[in-house]
């Protein structure tokens, strides 16, 4: 039985941390899907949520680290699965090149 017909539900309580996409070869093959449900958490809806067979989550650039939730939820036998993602941020040097960088840290004057 399973999800064959339906596939999953997965839903990223944040999407500003993180991007949500179905995976390569994920899309469903019916027309009629069933309702997609939203995450209600703290007040701020920035939650995404998308169906597939498989899905594809992505780190965004963030100023600062966040926890984001996800639930992968089955939509025909309604099983689920919450788990929690901690997105850091990136800390970048931004115009400096590697090279430019070694040659200032090595040839100290």
């Amino acid at each position: 039985m399973g999800n064959g017909t339906f596939g999953y539900t997965c839903i990223v309580s944040d999407g500003s941390a993180i991007n949500l996409s179905v995976g390569p070869s994920g899309q469903l093959s019916q027309t009629n899907a069933p309702t997609t449900p939203i995450y209600l958490g703290d007040g701020t809806n920035s939650s995404v949520s998308v169906m597939g067979m498989n899905f594809a989550l992505t780190a965004r650039s963030i100023p600062a680290d966040k926890q984001v939730t996800v639930t992968v939820i089955g939509n025909e036998t309604g099983g689920r699965a919450t788990f929690t993602i901690t997105v850091k941020k990136a800390d970048l040097v931004i115009g400096v090149s590697g090279q430019e960088l070694l040659a200032n840290t090595f040839n100290a004057q």
